[in-house]
């Protein structure tokens, strides 16, 4: 049986340029289904953008192919794009790492 937290489709992409915005992130990715408000840039002490951030796909199709982006390039670094696995995700979740919880359907 799946883990609570499971269900979320996450990945981590790791490498990003600076300045990324979540626009950039979801570009990079394309033409795949990203949720709603689903890329969580990962902001350092100072509240900057610290070169991580979480991607929450809408299929596990999506997922997939998303994971195929590893070492794709986005500006000129190469971005390392990991999954995410449901422990890891409810602890990110806990944490406040990936926003609000998504709206039930």
């Amino acid at each position: 049986a799946p883990a609570a937290g499971e269900g979320r489709l996450l990945v981590r992409c790791k490498g990003l340029p600076f300045s990324a915005t979540a626009a950039s992130v979801a570009s990079f990715f394309e033409p795949l289904d990203i949720i709603a408000g689903g890329v969580h840039l990962q902001l350092n002490a100072d509240g900057v953008p610290n070169g991580e951030c979480y991607v929450e796909f809408a299929s596990s199709e999506a997922l997939a192919a998303g994971l195929q982006r590893n070492r794709h390039v986005m500006g000129h670094r190469y971005v390392a794009v990991q999954r995410v696995d449901g422990a890891e995700a409810e602890r990110l979740a806990a944490a406040g790492s990936l926003g609000a919880p998504p709206a039930a359907a």
